[in-house]
């Protein structure tokens, strides 16, 4: 009896150990389901910080503001310039950006009022009033500066910029520019920070 009381203690044990094993195995089991559940988890993680840079790289390419100058550089306005020979309707003949080079925008104009010029950028309407200075710096309250960079002594050929690098012109009084004076009036562009190479000539 005593004997067989040993065996049933002994097979109660065992089955204590299978039961413990059996709980072992589904702990791992458990454990490696949750490790397969933080797997994707952190893949999905990684797809949307992915995306999201991907958006932001995306965003930052997608909407540069254009600048044809650097605007830390120097830049310097004419000493020739007059207001009372300056005004009048001129055409660009080249420009950094391409929108005012459009059929619809083809000249500028500039009318002498009071102590300023008022200018129309596409030759129509009343225009804006800029304030100007004896150095040809036109300023008005919404807008960049228009800067007179350069006059040649007839004031048939003209170079508009602006400190911030948003824009540059060409300006001609009939239209058709010669080519030393082109030349000349890219020589002032270069000088002033700009690359002629990236303007748009209108012919």
């Amino acid at each position: 009896m005593a004997r067989a009381t040993c065996v049933v203690r002994a097979m109660a044990r065992a089955t204590c150990v299978v039961r413990a094993m059996a709980r072992a195995t589904c702990v791992v089991r458990a454990m490696a389901r949750a490790t397969c559940v933080v797997r994707p988890i952190a893949r999905a993680t990684c797809v949307v910080r992915a995306l999201v840079l991907t958006g932001l790289v995306a965003s930052c390419v997608a909407t540069p503001e254009a600048r044809w100058r650097n605007p830390e550089g120097a830049i310097a306005s004419t000493t020739r310039f007059d207001a009372d020979r300056f005004e009048g309707e001129w055409r660009r003949v080249a420009a950094f950006s391409a929108s005012f080079l459009a059929p619809a925008c083809p000249s500028i104009r500039f009318v002498r009022e009071g102590a300023g010029l008022r200018v129309a950028l596409c030759g129509t309407g009343r225009g804006e009033f800029y304030a100007v200075d004896p150095l040809g710096r036109l300023t008005q309250g919404s807008g960049p500066p228009l800067w007179v960079l350069w006059v040649d002594e007839g004031f048939r050929t003209a170079v508009i910029g602006t400190p911030d690098g948003s824009f540059g012109w060409i300006l001609e009084r009939t239209g058709s520019v010669e080519q030393d004076r082109l030349a000349a009036a890219r020589e002032i562009l270069a000088f002033n920070g700009y690359d002629p190479a990236r303007m748009t000539l209108l012919r």
